[in-house]
């Protein structure tokens, strides 16, 4: 199993699943990445420009985006109209006799982008133009990606674009792969799936675990303090040159204080917790919002 600090790979399918572990992705089915009209979502080139790796992306140039990418987006759309939402062509012409007559043109557009990918490509994900399964890749962005664990297909573009761009993601990302490179290598793809879906049920369950006795632990601080219990029966000893009553709501406020303390470093280990449980990135991805 290889392991690169940035990932970038190129996405015949799924270019959500890529860009979830990947750092670049070079998305070619771009019918995934065309909002539906009215939906809210970013822009085509929008996107690109979040997705690809620096050297197709030129903020001086027309969209942003190397001039390779833009000749392929035109060619893509001429060869598939439907990704626009078009259901008929003018002269009879059928959608798929369209797409047999521009495939030629697409595929040197395509191979014209892929040569002008400056960093080094650490894999392939999804499947060729051909129709065939891509090689197994070593690389471990591409494994994550490849593996049945975080469905993100409903998460719209924008929150996903959020996320990737988030500093407490990367650094959760960064985690993910080198624990996937420490732990997974030469392990078959079902034993990981497996191991890494156990692995969130036990931190959710370590997470409702952590509030319990966040809870429970401050209660019974609190609740089996002597002083709240002589506060609470109104005993006038004297205590100290004072009426009980006051010293035990002293005493009671040490235990309070007590209790806070203990309260606040409970969700300092929680949010440690959250934080470099290397399953945590998967757990945040999870959890982003579905439409």
């Amino acid at each position: 199993m290889s392991y690169a600090t940035r990932s970038t790979v190129v996405a015949f399918k799924n270019a959500k699943q890529a860009s979830l572990y990947c750092d670049h992705v070079v998305p070619l089915e771009l019918s995934e990445l065309i909002p539906v009209q009215g939906s809210g979502e970013p822009q085509l080139f929008d996107i690109l420009q979040k997705l690809l790796p620096p050297s197709l992306v030129d903020p001086e140039a027309p969209r942003s985006v190397h001039r390779g990418v833009v000749k392929y987006s035109a060619s893509y759309l001429v060869a598939f109209p439907e990704s626009l939402g078009i259901t008929s062509l003018p002269n009879g012409e059928t959608l798929e006799s369209r797409a047999k007559r521009q495939l030629p043109a697409l595929y040197a557009d395509m191979a014209q982008v892929l040569e002008s990918v400056a960093e080094p490509i650490n894999g392939v994900h999804g499947i060729d133009p051909l129709g065939k399964e891509s090689e197994a890749t070593e690389d471990v962005a591409c494994q994550l990606a490849g593996l049945n664990i975080v469905d993100v297909d409903h998460v719209s573009w924008r929150h996903l674009v959020d996320f990737r761009e988030d500093t407490e993601s990367l650094r959760k990302l960064q985690n993910l792969r080198l624990f996937f490179h420490e732990k997974f290598d030469g392990k078959p793809k079902e034993y990981i799936e497996d191991s890494l879906l156990l692995a969130i049920e036990m931190h959710d369950e370590a997470l409702k675990k952590f509030g319990f006795e966040t809870i429970a632990g401050a209660l019974e601080c609190v609740f089996s303090s002597k002083s709240l219990a002589a506060l609470g029966a109104g005993t006038i000893t004297i205590a100290f040159g004072a009426p009980l009553a006051v010293g035990a709501t002293v005493a009671a406020a040490f235990e309070i204080g007590a209790a806070t303390l203990k309260i606040a470093k409970k969700r300092r280990a929680l949010s440690d917790f959250r934080r470099f449980d290397p399953v945590s990135y998967l757990i945040a991805a999870r959890d982003l919002p579905r439409t």
